[in-house]
């Protein structure tokens, strides 16, 4: 078992108010399925209420979706380790996933293996040091090869596929946000990753940022800005049409799917707010490239990328989805 990489590691101090998730989407390149696996800590800022940690696990399959949550476990029932991050009889590390979850209807079981992929720090490496944001994210493994397999309800699938694997800290969830993730162009190489968020920042007050990270044919760009990303969202729910223009590059974008794909979830915190996340793992999208050879010429037409079904894609905020029942309300 290998080492966690830094931006994997638990980085709760032992202080009331303090949420932690580490979490695993992935799709199975034979069947198209996506599976979504997340650990998490919860510590109350309520001194009286004690810390719990829980497993969910959700299978996005093609007749329906899956969904398990765990019953509630001790810290010391669990433990963080700069080699894994444990709940119960569950892990995660750098290149292992192996585990089971429960409840009255599902028992879904699961051994896969990560492949190594590159690292990525969504914010500039000194702000997290700094804490001024309710809530941090890093990807210790922003793109992977997955195999293994996941059993459900004894029905066992062999796993073979592309991933992501996040790690999200801090006080509170960010009042909106948007995260879709792909692996599997159907014409590229390649990989994409998007993320928008509004958050409170310290004295700033309520802060819009955003960041889009492309991949393909050996290249890659980012945009990061606080005004070169634009979204729109789309009266046909739920689809969401993004633009972003750098120095080489301009992309215009659709993240897309049907109602029936999407679960929504009631998030825990550590304050009692309400939050809600919708997500899917079977999400579709569709990136218009321009490039341009310098920034005295004009964009111009280079390529299309897109993936139909095989999309992560999620949005969450203190907001409910009312066309979207609760899988877990509390």
């Amino acid at each position: 078992m290998n080492i966690l990489r830094t931006s994997a590691r638990s980085r709760w101090n032992k202080e009331p108010g303090f949420f932690e998730v580490w979490y695993l989407t992935f799709n199975d390149s034979k069947t198209g399925e996506g599976y979504w696996i997340r650990f998490t800590l919860v510590v109350p800022k309520n001194v009286m209420e004690s810390p719990f940690l829980n497993l969910w696990f959700t299978a996005f399959k093609r007749e329906k979706i899956i969904s398990v949550i765990s019953e509630n476990y001790k810290i010391s029932e669990c433990g963080f380790s700069d080699e894994k991050i444990q709940i119960k009889n569950s892990y995660l590390s750098s290149d292992i996933t192996e585990g089971e979850v429960s409840d009255k209807e599902h028992r879904i079981k699961w051994q896969l293996n990560i492949g190594e992929g590159p690292e990525l720090l969504h914010l500039p490496s000194h702000i997290y040091q700094i804490p001024l944001l309710h809530s941090y994210l890093a990807s210790p493994n922003i793109s992977f090869e997955i195999k293994g397999k996941v059993e459900i309800d004894g029905n066992e699938t062999e796993i073979s596929g592309k991933g992501t694997q996040s790690h999200i800290w801090g006080r509170e969830m960010p009042e909106r946000w948007i995260w879709a993730h792909t692996d599997n162009f159907e014409n590229h190489k390649g990989f994409f990753e998007l993320i928008s968020v509004e958050s409170r920042f310290g004295p700033l007050g309520q802060v819009s940022s955003s960041r889009i990270l492309l991949r393909f044919e050996e290249e890659e760009f980012s945009f990061l800005t606080l005004n070169n990303i634009k979204f729109k969202e789309c009266p046909v729910f739920p689809e969401y049409i993004f633009f972003a223009t750098g120095k080489k590059y301009k992309i215009e974008g659709k993240i897309y799917s049907e109602k029936k794909n999407f679960i929504q979830y009631h998030y825990p915190m550590p304050s009692n707010k309400e939050v809600f996340c919708t997500n899917t793992e079977c999400g579709s999208v569709n990136i218009v490239v321009y490039k341009r050879d310098s920034l005295f010429k004009p964009f111009v037409y280079y390529t299309v990328l897109k993936n139909t079904g095989l999309t992560h894609f999620e949005f969450g905020s203190s907001r409910k989805i009312e066309e979207i029942p609760v899988s877990n309300p509390q």
